[in-house]
């Protein structure tokens, strides 16, 4: 069965968002040709209608379901592999989340932290040459440096609260931001 223009076209836009992601469009391509796709799908079926090799479906259908969003299915009386998308959109979408983005707040994090420590330490040797501007210098730089941890660690928080819970409390956030009885807490909002 060759695949109407209209899905296709969906395959390719969903693509086009999926590699802006930093993925490849392939990926978006193949996941959207199954969600769209009333049965599973052989991957033979799968290079035919988008037009792709039998090794990059093959690469492709293996890193989907490593991201857990096509699963390989049995389908009674064949013998070859068949294939279908996760259907669950957030599902999928908290699970990139968790995986890629955690990695990489976790990873800014512990650079930032080290570069804190290295500030102070360079510090402590260009004190000696110039104590008043490296003290000034080391002063704004680790205020800089503390902001931006702060900002990662809000991040890492407001990540982990969307993907464990599938959702936030903006209390929590709030809390953070303006510390309780400051302008925009909820103190301050139940007190007027």
């Amino acid at each position: 069965m060759s695949e109407l223009p209209a899905v296709l076209r969906a395959c390719d836009a969903v693509g086009r968002v999926i590699e802006f992601w930093g993925f490849s469009r392939h990926l978006g391509r193949i996941w959207t040709l199954l969600y769209l796709s009333p049965e599973p799908l052989p991957a033979a079926e799968i290079q035919r209608q988008l037009a792709v090799s039998a090794g990059a479906a093959s690469m492709h259908l293996r890193e989907l379901q490593r991201w857990g969003v096509v699963r390989k299915v049995w389908v009674p009386g064949e013998r070859k592999d068949f294939y279908e998308a996760e259907t669950d959109l957030w599902k999928m979408v908290f699970r990139v989340m968790q995986e890629r983005e955690t990695k990489l707040l976790d990873e800014t994090e512990a650079a930032l932290q080290q570069s804190v420590e290295q500030l102070r330490s360079e510090a402590a040797q260009q004190a000696s040459s110039d104590p008043d501007t490296a003290a000034s210098l080391e002063a704004f730089r680790t205020e800089r440096l503390e902001g931006l941890l702060e900002f990662t660690r809000l991040g890492r928080m407001v990540l982990g609260m969307l993907v464990q819970d599938g959702g936030f409390d903006l209390r929590a956030i709030e809390s953070l931001l303006f510390g309780p009885g400051l302008p925009g807490s909820d103190a301050s909002a139940e007190d007027r």
